[in-house]
């Protein structure tokens, strides 16, 4: 039997954990003046 076959034997495989979230969720806005703000500084250097 090789390694790869015997590691796969004795692998579990489980789901994915989930995570809520104490807060609703806000909505993401990234419009142009957003966009701006956000980089305006590293241009400025």
């Amino acid at each position: 039997m090789d390694r790869i076959t015997k590691l796969e034997e004795e692998t579990d495989v489980s789901s994915s954990p989930s995570f809520g979230s104490g807060k609703q969720q806000e909505s993401d806005r990234f419009d142009d003046e957003a966009l701006r703000s956000l980089f305006l500084p590293l241009l400025q250097r």
